[in-house]
């Protein structure tokens, strides 16, 4: 009985040895490469680092013909998904915003 705990004990550790090395793998592997600098990824445009960024507001009592300042808040969040660029900072402030939201610039390809 004893050979027989030492089998499931010595099995049960090269299992969970094998489970740690398996699952460590990964981490071995290449860097991540930001998604702007991926093969393929038009999405990527220099000029958009150039520009600096700028900060947009939606609030529930804006309007989406102000020009989303903390002075002038936007109305909806799709406005201001329209209006940003990668590197924009948007706040949205507190509030009920009952809409559907399509980011055009969003998901895989730039012909949203």
């Amino acid at each position: 009985m004893s050979s027989r705990r030492q089998f499931v004990r010595h099995s049960a550790a090269a299992l969970l040895a094998f489970g740690l090395i398996v699952s460590l793998l990964p981490s071995f592997g290449a860097a991540p490469v930001p998604a702007q600098q991926r093969e393929g990824n038009d999405r990527h445009n220099p000029a958009d680092e150039d520009r600096g960024s700028t900060e947009f507001h939606v609030a529930v009592n804006g309007d989406d013909s102000n020009p989303g300042t903390r002075a002038a808040p936007l109305r909806t969040i799709q406005r201001v998904a329209n209006l940003g660029l990668p590197g924009d900072t948007i706040t949205v402030h507190e509030g009920v915003y009952r809409e559907r939201v399509n980011p055009p610039r969003g998901g895989e390809s730039d012909t949203k």
